[in-house]
């Protein structure tokens, strides 16, 4: 089981699938983290004896080894009341562990089958694919649930009731799991073999013009090389009424496209296969997998343009310190730079509107300074009488 040692690589079944390792690192782990808490509440003493039984129940299931048998029995019988509670406790806790592993590896695998567009045995996709396969209507389908009677059984080893404590200590652990699923994924993307990734926050976004549609290049669209390739281009310009200045997320970065004829490649990335370029880093047996799944030519030679999709942002009102000042985007190099169709004071220029406006400012600098010199000439004048 692992429960209290990391078993070594070598002692894992031969059998055990490569999808099954994270399950198998998860378990470990647990165990491991278990075992230490036993040796620290419980005192070293208890952890060898539940190690031993943890050995020797290994020793004979996966070895058939006999005098490990014999070996166990009697070190089961001659326990005391408080070793046998202490032993039950143990490996009971290590069960709750293991099933929260368990479920952990259930979602991880539907994930990778939704992100392979697979299905995945026992679930509802596969067995409605089965009753379609076998002829049978979606009317016969709908008619037979209806007239289902559904009921709760309780079998013969009814759930254990727990505690709110501990439903939530396992509600812990489980998001702790998650999390650690989720730093592996993260982490993994920054292997050099698939390119440089940027991550930062508060990131400015970059402005357009936008009517709310957004036009996308489709699978075998001709494309420009030359150029900065848009994978979406949002809609809009300063002379369409209903169009706004919109903030937008943009991402860049450099995609396959096949030189001679002149599209985008599909690649297959993702998946457990030999082919997806995740698993082997091979473009080649990666591209003709995608293209052949798209049921599109391809010319056997690939190269790598430059490509640019935009994200509108929608988001609400932002507090009063992370508010934009005024010169952020009234300025020659501010957020709306590339904005045109407008004139925006600070950032554009024209002769005579400034000329205007300097006149208006001296005249009114003139008009207090005048007021003000009246004022203190009047108050300076002697007061008859």
């Amino acid at each position: 089981m692992g429960l209290m040692k990391t078993t070594p690589d070598a002692a894992v079944p031969k059998r055990a699938k490569d999808n099954e390792r994270p399950l198998i690192d998860d378990i470990r782990l647990l165990g491991r983290i278990l075992g230490d808490v036993i040796r620290e509440q419980e005192g070293a003493q208890a952890f060898e004896l539940i190690e031993k039984i943890r050995t020797l129940s290994v020793a004979f299931r996966r070895d058939a080894d006999h005098e490990a048998d014999k070996a166990l029995k009697k070190l089961l019988k001659n326990l005391s009341g408080d070793q046998a509670v202490s032993v039950i406790r143990a490996f009971t806790y290590f069960s709750h562990l293991a099933n929260l592993a368990e479920d952990r590896h259930h979602i991880r695998r539907r994930t990778v089958h939704e992100r392979m567009g697979d299905t995945q045995e026992g679930s509802i996709d596969v067995a409605l694919s089965r009753l379609r396969w076998a002829g049978i209507a979606p009317k016969t389908i709908a008619q037979t649930l209806a007239q289902s009677y559904v009921s709760p059984v309780l079998t013969a080893h009814p759930t254990e009731v727990q505690r709110k404590s501990i439903l939530d200590a396992e509600r812990s652990i489980a998001q702790l799991l998650a999390q650690r699923d989720s730093i592996k994924e993260r982490s993994s993307a920054f292997d050099s073999k698939k390119g440089n990734f940027v991550w930062d926050s508060y990131l400015k976004p970059e402005y357009r013009w936008f009517n709310g549609k957004v036009s996308f290049k489709t699978i075998g669209d001709k494309i420009d090389p030359s150029r900065t390739v848009e994978i979406n281009h949002p809609e809009g310009g300063p002379d369409q009424p209903g169009a706004r200045i919109w903030p937008f997320k943009v991402h860049r970065g450099k995609q396959a496209y096949d030189p001679e004829n002149k599209n985008l490649l599909v690649v297959h990335t993702a998946g457990e296969d030999d082919t997806a370029l995740w698993h082997n880093f091979d473009w080649p047996k990666a591209i003709q997998t995608g293209m052949r799944t798209a049921g599109l030519p391809w010319s056997g030679k690939y190269d790598f343009v430059a490509t640019e999709m935009s994200w509108p942002l929608a988001h609400m009102v932002a507090p009063k310190g992370d508010a934009v000042p005024c010169a952020q985007c009234h300025s020659d190099a501010g957020r709306l730079q590339g904005i045109d169709g407008i004139y925006l004071p600070g950032r554009d220029r024209n002769r005579l509107l400034d000329m205007i406006g300097w006149s208006v400012v001296l005249v009114a600098l003139l008009g207090v300074l005048t007021h003000g010199v009246i004022r203190i000439c009047v108050l300076c004048q002697p007061k008859k009488g």
